[in-house]
């Protein structure tokens, strides 16, 4: 029997200054969160995630977007099975995700080869496709 969603409620738009801030604040730790992510395939055989980003559908993260590290180890099923599954053919997907902001366990940031910083989230569940353009991080009830 599949987990119930939680109920979210529109919070911080994308575009907000200080959006980063908000999703790790101390009082904000292990909060709920549903977020539209872009996940960007390594490859045409969908083999791995290359990168994942905060946003709507683009071939390619755009100047700013928070880069993020998909902590799946909480899933009963990969979320990379559900992402083959569910996303139509191509290198890049727009989903939503319920996940809580900050790693499992305390790691340090994870930077990529260009020295960007790659921000950790924890996956608690795969919520689907974007079916429009998200405009707001959500926050659980």
């Amino acid at each position: 029997m599949p987990t119930p969603s939680l109920q979210f409620i529109d919070g911080p738009t994308l575009d907000a200054p200080d959006l980063l801030a908000i999703l790790g604040a101390p009082s904000g730790a292990h909060r709920a969160l549903r977020l539209p992510v872009v996940v960007d395939f390594q490859d045409e055989h969908r083999l791995g995630i290359h990168a994942a980003w905060l946003g709507v559908l683009a071939d390619a993260a755009p100047p700013g977007a928070l880069l993020l590290r998909l902590d799946d180890s909480g899933l009963g099923i990969a979320l990379l099975d559900q992402l083959r599954a569910a996303c139509p053919p191509g290198r890049t997907c727009a989903v939503w995700i319920e996940c809580t902001w900050g790693a499992r366990v305390a790691a340090p940031p994870a930077t990529v080869s260009d020295g960007a910083v790659r921000h950790d989230v924890s996956v608690l569940r795969f919520d689907g496709l974007q079916t429009a353009p998200a405009t707001h991080v959500q926050l659980a009830k």
